[in-house]
């Protein structure tokens, strides 16, 4: 019966009789070659003496000792209970009260008592390991989400503290419920579409996804979730692990944009212009339409700066930069490429457009009156070089050289708009 008991919720029972010395010593001759996961020790009637001496050999509390989590059982017939403290401070983790009367005391109250136990071990294994889970889940501060594939939609079966927290909803708002409740208008359908179908085919998955708080507060989230197998091989259960990203991505933003940015004029810097540079030459492809690109460089600007010093100069660029961007308009794009020189990409513009384009821009910075607060300042004057071409005929670093070509003829004949020479 103890055996079946034993067996009967999956333990591999090894039976030892004894607690004396000797039986000690056998004991933890067998522990040491077991792989034993709890003791089943019962009390006879004649008190916890010997179990007590048993508890307190040497041998066995240095193995006790070494075990992460071990499991000692006592079960007791005393009516009392005068010897549960001892039994308890000798290591004992469980003390069974089960009263027996008659001759066959022992044996009943060992049945009795190890029915208790297997009980016991069946359930205070996964007991504890999910207590002692869910307190770890409970304390972390990432929110855990855990919800259940196995129930119609995928509801949430668990969330923990940090989760009320981050998302502002209380748990019992939550339980019951598929996570995309979360979601909002500025999420990305296409993400949510990823991860749909990740979570479809059982696969772990990573995303970052704009959800919403209970206040209607937007956030990013951090969103890493993973499949937890049953014994069927079947998905049980997915967890998930939220971050708030908010701030992250903010500051990676900025740094990002500084790093696009020139920083004197805040317009585009060389390294934005290069990526709009390859934007605009698939943009061009995609719609079998031209391009052009016009490079602007202020006549006379070194004398300012000679004359006046890099401070006057570096006030001239400012203004200059405000009049030119005050004059693009939507879908052209200007950045500044250094020293005194910027650059307009143009599409579904052939060299007509490219021209007409830039006397406006010639206009925009004449009309504007003088630039800087130097005594000598005057209405800034430009020469402009401008090139078309539709890809992939010529690609855009091919009309870039051209543009420059086409500066430097501009300059040469005193100002003005160039275009690039035919076959140039």
């Amino acid at each position: 019966m103890v055996t079946g008991e034993l067996e009967r919720h999956g333990h591999e029972v090894v039976a030892l009789a004894g607690g004396t010395a000797s039986g000690a010593t056998a004991l933890v001759e067998l522990l040491v070659r077991q792989d034993v996961h709890g003791l089943v020790l019962g009390v006879p009637a004649g008190g916890p003496l010997p179990l007590l001496r048993l508890l307190g050999d040497p041998a066995l509390a240095a193995w006790r000792e070494a075990q992460a989590v071990p499991l000692v059982i006592v079960l007791t017939d005393e009516p009392d209970g005068t010897g549960d403290l001892a039994l308890l401070e000798a290591g004992a983790t469980h003390v069974w009260h089960v009263r027996s009367t008659g001759g066959a005391a022992g044996a009943m109250l060992m049945d009795v008592a190890l029915q208790y136990a297997a009980a016991a071990l069946a359930g205070e294994g996964l007991e504890r390991e999910v207590s002692l889970l869910r307190r770890m889940l409970d304390t972390a501060r990432a929110a855990f989400c855990i919800s259940d594939p196995g129930l119609p939609d995928d509801p949430v079966v668990y969330v923990n503290g940090e989760f009320e927290r981050l998302t502002g909803y209380r748990r019992e708002e939550v339980l019951g419920r598929n996570c995309r409740f979360l979601q909002g208008p500025g999420t990305d359908r296409a993400v949510v579409r990823a991860l749909g179908e990740a979570l479809r085919e059982g696969q772990p998955v990573e995303v970052e996804v704009l959800n919403y708080r209970a206040d209607g507060r937007p956030f990013w989230n951090h969103l890493a979730i993973d499949p937890v197998h049953g014994s069927d091989g079947r998905v049980s259960r997915f967890v998930g692990v939220q971050t708030d990203v908010t701030q992250r991505l903010a500051e990676l933003s900025t740094a990002e944009a500084a790093a696009l940015e020139d920083e004197l004029t805040r317009l585009p810097n060389r390294r934005a212009l290069l990526e709009e540079l390859r934007q605009a030459e698939a943009r061009a492809l995609r719609h079998e339409e031209p391009v052009a690109v016009l490079f602007i460089d202020l006549d006379g600007f070194k004398e300012v700066n000679d004359s006046h010093g890099h401070a006057a100069g570096d006030e001239v660029l400012r203004d200059v930069a405000l009049r030119l961007r005050s004059s693009v308009r939507s879908g052209e794009f200007l950045a500044r490429v250094g020293g005194d020189e910027f650059v307009v990409v143009l599409d579904r513009a052939d060299d007509d457009a490219a021209v007409a384009a830039g006397r406006r821009l010639l206009d925009a910075l004449e009309a504007g009156g003088p630039a800087g607060a130097h005594p000598d300042a005057a209405a800034p004057r430009a020469s402009i070089g401008a090139a078309s071409g539709a890809p992939p005929r010529v690609t855009l670093p091919e009309l870039v050289a051209r543009a420059d070509a086409a500066l430097y003829r501009a300059k040469a004949a005193g100002g003005g708009v160039a275009t690039a020479l035919p076959g140039a």
